[in-house]
């Protein structure tokens, strides 16, 4: 919990309740619905205060989990991992806020529900769920299998506890729209998503674990709350979801047959932020079907409980030696750490309190010879057929009752102030639940000294201190020191010649954020710790098959450089090609070492076309004959024309770069405004709108991409048609 740190009195109320950057806002949701379950688990109230406060803080002026700041920004599946922390909130009695209506937690998770029946969409494929919410992100028009899944756990759980028809109509529906769709085939395995501008024709073969697990809930719900032949359906659903996940997501290798992992990023060293949390839910999941179908319990148990076991050999780093690392069948703590991390490993550590003690209580009542007993619940919920209305609830008297949910709340409820006694009648529960309690959340500490930042309170680092490392990878790292005072080098080095991965771009997009929330403000130069590259750019295979590569990480990282708060100097040591002389004009200014290296852009030689967030910042930054020379003729500038050109702004190292920062006094270029925000970054967002832009929302300049290709093409057979032609009177 010593991570979490937005519940200070200090804290925006735009940012209570979520984990800090560069993690996304679902996030938020992920960590209270784990925190949940370890409550549900152990007894231990300690930390209620903080995840009520964190749980609601963020639902939003209509109570659906779609606050302002985050609004535009939206995934179905975003809101889903909000919605089913209150689920599970509702299902383990978790204790209402003083001040709150006694349904607030199930008011929440039906307003999503109700949200995402509005955004069914039949005008492709069929149906489905689009992930995206707003037609100006990209991915508005991929149809995944998360958010599609997510809605089928929702509408799962909701008909269980509720007993409503509706929402089990809609589980029903959910599912066979993704059955027949291809999302899932017919031996239970999972893929990521389709794409409805090709009416989801294609099929992205991507298996992440957390899809599968995220059904297998839902199914194992169904099997428990129906009957007869439809009990018997979802069984048979459940038992092919278990056996897959068992087949596809544990044992890398024959002596690790029962251990988790990711097997589409983990081995290969690139999972970004994301998806180094997905065994978190699928441990999470596994474990709770296996409570309301128990017949799969023993099967689950085995793979969880060797899981768990390497997952405690894998929290062995860091200074305190708890910290936890991403791969589990190393047998030690493998070097990295995030809140992720700490969340996969809670889960699976967890679980066991789940699958190997008494059940915890659950509403309805789970256990083997009363399968189920629906509660009536005073709520509403939309009709499967055309959403456009709302239809009767579950039919009891005070189905037409009204609730008021809460607004969110600023102040500070920090969780090392909380009482230990917290709201829960029960306490904290016996001594032996209270100390394992404590040593599961000991997963959960990931303090600033980890990464060298300085914490609230913290006295100011002194000039030449290095302030912290991050590894790159297996093999890389990155070093941020301050040469002069408040001035913040980053120094990257990751062999053989600094390829932008997702490591790359999530190491230094982690750093920034460190330098921006644990720092004063002052000025960010980048440089490479390889004499002859600042970076080789793009390893095109990388950045073809890995998915989210684009949005997740070097569009990000680009957005990010170029919005940055404060002044951003690339101090340019070696040759800089490609997606690496972009990074590099994604800065405010460029130093180019006098002696050697070159920039170039060297895709006409690739055969590889350039796409607007790629060309943007070149039109914006440099002049059109420039422009042409870079993109059409592939030159390679040397330092001295890449200055007379205005490619760079200075020729020189280090302390050339540090004597440019003293004479335009770009320190105190980006101290606050008279808002209390950083205006420095402001002013760059609406200096380069255009390149923004792009980096925003490129997906509709995909979907426009691909129709000019397709009317290109139309084009090119039409030309061929007409030469022909010529060649046949011609030869007459």
């Amino acid at each position: 919990m010593d991570y979490y740190q937005n519940n200070q009195s200090t804290t925006p109320p735009t940012d209570v309740g979520t984990m800090p950057p560069p993690l996304y806002w679902w996030m938020g949701g992920a960590v209270w619905g784990g925190l949940i379950d370890f409550w549900a688990y152990t007894n231990y109230t300690r930390y209620n205060p903080t995840i009520q406060q964190g749980l609601l803080a963020q639902t939003g002026p209509d109570n659906n989990y779609m606050p302002p700041a985050y609004y535009y920004t939206l995934g179905n599946d975003d809101q889903t991992f909000w919605a089913l922390a209150c689920l599970s909130a509702i299902e383990y009695g978790f204790p209402v806020p003083e001040g709150s209506s006694s349904t607030v937690y199930l008011d929440l998770a039906i307003a999503v529900f109700n949200s995402q029946v509005y955004r069914w969409d039949n005008s492709s494929c069929s149906g489905g769920l689009k992930w995206q919410v707003f037609e100006s992100r990209s991915g508005y028009h991929y149809k995944n299998s998360i958010s599609n899944g997510g809605f089928f756990q929702m509408a799962s759980r909701l008909a269980r506890y509720t007993g409503n028809q509706t929402y089990l109509d809609w589980a029903e529906k959910s599912w066979d729209w993704m059955w027949d769709i291809g999302l899932i085939d017919p031996n239970y395995n999972v893929f990521d998503g389709t794409n409805d501008l090709i009416n989801c024709s294609e099929i992205d073969h991507t298996a992440w674990s957390y899809n599968p697990s995220m059904l297998l809930y839902g199914t194992a719900i169904l099997y428990n709350y129906t009957d007869g032949s439809a009990s018997e359906m979802w069984q048979e659903r459940t038992s092919g979801l278990v056996e897959a996940c068992a087949r596809n997501f544990f044992g890398p290798f024959d002596n690790t047959s029962n251990v988790m992992y990711e097997p589409s990023c983990e081995l290969s060293n690139d999972c970004n932020y994301d998806q180094k949390s997905f065994k978190a839910y699928l441990a999470r999941w596994m474990s709770k079907a296996s409570v309301v179908a128990p017949y799969i319990s023993e099967s689950v148990n085995r793979l969880l409980t060797d899981s768990a076991e390497a997952a405690a050999e894998a929290c062995s780093g860091g200074t305190d030696g708890v910290t936890c690392g991403q791969k589990w069948y190393t047998g030690e703590w493998d070097g990295d750490y995030g809140v992720s991390e700490q969340l996969s490993a809670l889960e699976v550590v967890q679980s066991l309190l789940l699958l190997d003690g008494d059940a915890v209580r659950q509403y309805p009542r789970t256990n083997e010879s009363v399968r189920v007993r629906v509660e009536s619940s005073p709520t509403t919920t939309l009709s499967i057929g055309a959403p456009t209305g709302t239809a009767s609830g579950t039919g009891e008297e005070n189905s037409d009752q009204t609730t008021t949910s809460p607004s969110a709340q600023s102040t500070s409820t920090d969780a090392s102030e909380a009482s230990e006694s917290g709201s829960d009648e029960e306490g904290d529960g016996n001594e032996s639940n209270a100390n394992f309690a404590r040593l599961l959340s000991g997963l959960f500490v990931f303090g600033d000294q980890r990464m060298g930042s300085q914490g609230p309170g913290s006295a100011p680092p002194a000039a030449g201190q290095e302030l912290f490392q991050l590894p790159i990878g297996k093999d890389g790292k990155l070093v941020c020191t301050m040469p002069k005072d408040k001035v913040y080098l980053i120094t990257f080095s990751s062999p053989p010649d600094n390829r932008l991965l997702t490591p790359f771009c999530q190491a230094i997009l982690l750093a920034l954020d460190i330098i921006e929330t644990r720092h004063e403000s002052g000025v960010v130069i980048t440089t490479s710790g390889i004499p002859k590259f600042y970076s080789n750019g793009l390893d095109l295979e990388h950045a073809s098959f890995t998915p989210g590569f684009f949005p997740d990480s070097l569009y990000a990282l680009w957005r990010r450089m170029l919005t940055y708060p404060m002044p951003t100097i690339a101090l340019i040591n070696g040759h800089a090609f490609a997606g690496a002389l972009m990074l590099a004009m994604h800065h405010d200014y460029r130093i180019m070492n006098p002696h050697k290296g070159y920039l170039c852009l060297n895709e006409v030689e690739l055969g590889v076309p350039l796409r607007p967030p790629m060309s943007s910042v070149f039109r914006q930054k440099v002049s059109p004959q420039t422009y042409r020379k870079l993109v059409l003729e592939a030159y390679r500038y040397k330092a001295l024309e890449a200055l007379k050109e205005g490619i760079v702004d200075w020729l020189g190292g280090l302390e050339e770069a540090l004597t440019h920062v003293d004479e335009l006094k770009l320190v105190q270029k980006a101290q606050k405004g008279m808002s209390g925000k950083r205006a420095y970054g402001d002013l760059k967002r609406e200096m380069w709108r255009e390149t923004v832009d792009y980096l925003e929302n490129f997906g509709a300049e995909d979907g426009r991409d691909f129709r000019v290709q397709a009317k290109n093409e139309r084009e090119r057979e039409a030309s061929e048609r007409k030469v022909k032609e010529w060649e046949a009177k011609a030869k007459l």
